[in-house]
């Protein structure tokens, strides 16, 4: 990855980390209510933050069981062979797709939590 990705990619990433910020903040707006750091870390938020394309899924994630996620985490190709999400599971490892499932499904249950 040349430099210049990787520049506009951790700008991105800022970029959505002040939006899932913006977007979960508690009813006091003082702190965000879900922490993010993995969604961020692995490039989720890319197209999973508000506003971006599939930011919906992630409450679709709250009502999966924890081993759905990991595995569509690690092999989405298998659950949508169409969709561009990557496959990470070659990239990270189950502990870690497991930690990330967590960070998922605890923005979903909050994007649940704030509808009306």
């Amino acid at each position: 990855m040349s430099t210049r990705s990787r520049l506009l990619l951790a700008l991105s990433g800022f970029a959505a980390v002040a939006l899932l910020s913006f977007a979960l903040r508690g009813a006091e707006g003082a702190k965000p209510v879900v922490e993010t750091p993995l969604l961020t870390r692995y490039g989720c938020d890319t197209c999973h933050a508000p506003g971006a394309p599939h930011h919906f899924r992630l409450r679709l994630a709250a009502g999966r069981s924890e081993d759905e996620v990991v595995a569509r985490i690690l092999h989405a190709d298998r659950f949508d062979p169409t969709q561009k999400m990557p496959v990470y599971a070659g990239t990270i490892g189950e502990a870690k797709a497991r930690e990330l499932a967590a960070e998922v499904q605890a923005v979903g249950r909050a994007m649940q939590q704030q509808e009306p």
